[in-house]
C-alpha cells in the first residue's frame, strides 16, 4: 500500500472547479459598474439617482415632473447617423439651425420645441417653433473626446 519510491503529489495533478450562485458572482461587477457611471463624465442626473439606484418612485423620472426642462438636450453617441436620426422622430421635421447643413455626423443637440415641455413657460425671447419641428445643432468633438 505505501511505497517508498516517490510518486507524483496527487494534490498537484487537479484542478478545483467551483460554481457560485449568479447572483454572488455578479454583485461586484454590478457595483463597479454603477461605481464607474457615476464617476465618468457623463453622470447620471441628480433627479435619476434614487430611480437608478433602485429606491424612490419611478414616475418621478417622467419629463413632466422635472422642475427645469432643459431646452437643449446632447444625446453624445446615442444616433448612429442623420438618417438614424430623423428616424427616431416620425412625424417630426428635424430643421439644422443656422450656419449647418445636415446631413452631418453625430454628435447631435437637439433642440425641442417649448409646447413639449409640461412647464409650458411664456418665454416670449425665443421665437416661437412649430410643434413638429425640431431644431437640430450639430457638437464638434475634441480630439479629447473622440479618444
Amino acid at each position: 500500500m505505501f511505497s517508498n519510491t516517490k510518486e507524483e503529489d496527487v494534490y498537484e495533478t487537479f484542478n478545483v472547479l467551483m460554481r457560485r450562485k449568479p447572483k454572488e458572482n455578479n454583485f461586484k461587477a454590478v457595483l463597479e459598474t454603477i461605481r464607474d457611471l457615476m464617476q465618468s463624465e457623463l453622470v447620471v442626473p441628480d433627479w435619476l439617482h434614487n430611480i437608478f439606484l433602485g429606491y424612490g418612485l419611478p414616475g418621478s423620472a417622467h419629463y413632466t415632473m422635472m422642475p427645469n426642462l432643459p431646452k437643449e438636450i446632447d444625446f453624445r453617441d446615442t444616433f448612429l447617423d442623420y438618417d438614424h436620426l430623423v428616424e427616431s422622430f416620425p412625424g417630426k421635421e428635424i430643421v439644422p439651425m443656422e450656419g449647418y447643413e445636415a446631413p452631418f455626423p453625430p454628435p447631435y443637440v437637439l433642440q425641442f420645441p417649448e409646447s413639449l415641455n409640461a412647464n409650458n413657460s411664456t418665454d416670449s425671447s425665443d421665437s416661437k417653433q412649430d410643434e413638429n419641428t425640431i431644431m437640430l445643432k450639430w457638437k464638434q468633438l475634441s480630439q479629447e473626446q473622440i479618444q
